[in-house]
């Protein structure tokens, strides 16, 4: 990687991490947060949290999981905020460096989406492979360049705590991470006109969350699981976190809006939702710990997934009964 960069480059966003909901985004959406804060939003909890759905989808082995973060994420973000990200593979660790410090010195920072296995200031480093996202924000000159991550995950695995971060990386050990990754940047594009108020957005959720239990999407979701096999339970420990996630950072968002803006009840009926779904990932996470030592996995799993969605069901429902008073 000789000369690789001839200088130093930083733009500094790393300031920008008390805005961002790590808590409750995934690991990628928060980077987006991060930057969308760096470019200036002022709200970067609204674009990720103003909706409620249960949208399924299948993945490549076939089990049913909610779209989480949705699959037209990059476009919602265009729309609500007027920037949208653009992504590109990585390629040679030396080549996106180049075009890393290009970015850089046009004073864009930068999401990188590597394997999380090569990543030692994570606790999933030498132990899952899985896609995980960070922020590059400085790139130091030098034979082999320090990058300067800033990594907003906020997350405790049977490995450790992931926390809110800011680290140097040596491009030499940052390369076994990015075969197969992906690094992006915001670029501006045309918000949408967004005249929607808050009561029709809650509406119009709990309308799709009440289609959803109509079309058997939850009786899908929950009956695929009946067998409760060890790849059964690690997909739905997997789902169960995912949707405990992104229920609280929807009621966070439900109980930030202006008093009088909504009924009083729906921010409390999602926090019902989230526990409900907390539960529910507890649950998943002691039978999974269960099977994998050869026990059978206790019925509490299955009770408590569904559980979790009618309790999903219900507060869709009892939102729609107040629709005249929101």
């Amino acid at each position: 990687m000789q000369d690789v960069i001839s200088r130093s480059v930083l733009v500094r966003c790393g300031d920008r991490l008390p805005a961002v909901d790590s808590a409750y985004l995934d690991c990628v959406s928060d980077t987006l947060a991060l930057l969308l804060a760096e470019r200036g939003v002022a709200d970067v909890r609204t674009p990720f949290a103003a909706d409620w759905r249960f949208d399924l989808t299948s993945g490549p082995d076939g089990r049913l999981g909610p779209a989480l973060p949705p699959a037209d994420q990059d476009q919602l973000l265009g729309r609500r905020t007027g920037w949208r990200p653009r992504w590109q593979p990585t390629t040679d660790p030396g080549a996106d460096a180049r075009a890393w410090h290009a970015r850089l010195t046009a004073g864009t920072p930068l999401v990188v989406v590597a394997d999380a296995y090569h990543l030692p200031w994570l606790p999933y480093h030498g132990h899952q492979h899985m896609e995980h996202g960070f922020v590059v924000e400085a790139i130091d000159a030098g034979h082999d360049p320090m990058v300067a991550v800033v990594d907003p995950y906020d997350n405790v695995t049977q490995w450790g705590a992931a926390v809110p971060t800011r680290t140097s990386i040596a491009l030499s050990d940052l390369a076994a991470a990015l075969p197969g990754g992906r690094w992006g940047f915001l670029e501006p594009t045309d918000p949408a006109a967004d005249t929607a108020q808050p009561a029709d957005l809650i509406l119009g959720n709990a309308r799709a969350i009440a289609e959803a239990g109509r079309d058997g999407s939850y009786d899908r979701f929950v009956d695929q699981y009946r067998a409760l096999t060890e790849a059964d339970l690690t997909h739905l420990a997997l789902q169960t976190w995912l949707l405990r996630r992104s229920r609280g950072l929807h009621r966070l968002w439900l109980a930030g809006l202006r008093p009088g803006t909504v009924a009083a009840p729906a921010a409390d009926l999602l926090a019902g939702v989230e526990i409900a779904w907390q539960r529910a990932g507890e649950s998943a996470y002691v039978a999974l710990r269960r099977v994998s030592r050869g026990r059978a996995a206790p019925p509490a799993a299955l009770d408590t997934l569904r559980a979790a969605a009618d309790a999903e069901l219900a507060a869709a429902a009892a939102l729609l009964e107040t629709e005249g008073e929101l």
